[in-house]
């Protein structure tokens, strides 16, 4: 049995490894500790000791399902870490997320799953298609997200509008005072509107520029 290290990256907690076995055809993580100072610690100026050699690993076996579970949950991950202003550099995360990706990628067909796999031309590397991204249950679950924090962050912006016009950071001061789960009455007005309307009644007013 031979073992290839195909990938490793250093964390300020941590660094990992993957490591194909060829023999059995599976994936393997590996992980390996350095030491986090603890908060008193990092007060009184220790820093992270990164550990100077990998001496611990685990293995986790992936069938078809699996691979197929990890992979809809990097598409997830990609996506999320992805969403950014064209002129905002990628996160460093966002980089081993797609590292981590090619990596699962190229061990696709061992699993007959090359059928959702293809390069891209562009970027150089290995995606899932575009069919399986835009059938799979991640993107469903994606797709739930974003409609959840687009209504919840409208009706927080527009609840803290309304409450900070009385003065400044009155919209936190009355959300501390609330208890756990409980909606302040300015937050209920808007989801209930929401909710019956959506939109619908949602309108920018200002004054027209002069001519």
């Amino acid at each position: 049995m031979i073992d290839h290290a195909v990938m490793q990256r250093n964390y300020a907690a941590f660094s990992s490894a993957c490591i194909i076995d060829d023999w059995a055809d599976t994936l393997a993580i590996a992980t390996c500790q350095g030491t986090i100072p603890t908060r008193a610690a990092r007060a009184a100026g220790a820093c992270y000791s990164p550990p100077p050699a990998m001496t611990e690993s685990i293995r986790i076996d992936l069938d078809r399902e699996a691979f197929l579970t990890l992979v809809q949950t990097l598409c997830m991950a990609r996506w999320i870490c992805s969403t950014r202003h064209a002129e905002d550099p990628p996160l460093a995360l966002e980089r081993e997320i797609r590292s981590l990706e090619e990596t699962l990628l190229s061990h696709a067909e061992k699993l007959g799953c090359e059928n959702i796999v293809e390069f891209d031309q562009a970027s150089g590397g290995q995606y899932p298609t575009p069919r399986f991204e835009e059938t799979s249950e991640a993107r469903t679950a994606m797709e739930r997200y974003e409609d959840d924090f687009f209504w919840s962050e409208l009706v927080r912006v527009l609840s803290k509008r309304d409450l900070d016009r009385k003065a400044e950071g009155e919209y936190e001061r009355a959300i501390e005072k609330l208890p756990d789960h409980q909606r302040h009455p300015v937050e209920e007005r808007y989801w209930e509107e929401f909710y019956r309307n959506g939109v619908s009644n949602l309108a920018l007013l200002r004054e027209e520029p002069a001519e």
